[in-house]
């Protein structure tokens, strides 16, 4: 892959999302990746934790911590798919306008 994520540091995912100009697929894979990553989170939890325990839960974090995989992967892939415009995204500059010049 040639963007993998841990070339960025938060700060620089941030920066990335807060541009405007973010494809939306970059932003709909960071959610997914931090929504599988909190049900994880809390799977891991209820394992943990006798009170907390219902039903398989080893089971339940098995399925999340698939799903974060996944969708690590799918924001991999997505970093690498806009490997291009990333500096500029995390610049805060439009990395359209010298096409849109042209």
């Amino acid at each position: 892959m040639a963007a993998p994520t841990n070339v960025y540091t938060t700060t620089d995912i941030a920066a990335m999302l807060a541009n405007p100009h973010c494809p939306p697929q970059l932003r709909a894979n960071w959610d997914r990746l931090t929504t599988t990553a909190a049900y994880h989170a809390a799977a891991v939890r209820r394992r943990d934790i006798p009170a907390l325990r219902v039903g398989d839960d080893a089971e339940d974090v098995d399925y999340w911590r698939a799903q974060n995989d996944s969708a690590l992967g799918h924001l991999s892939s997505a970093l690498a798919r806009h490997e291009a415009i990333i500096p500029a995204l995390i610049a805060g500059a439009d990395p359209y306008a010298f096409a849109a010049t042209r």
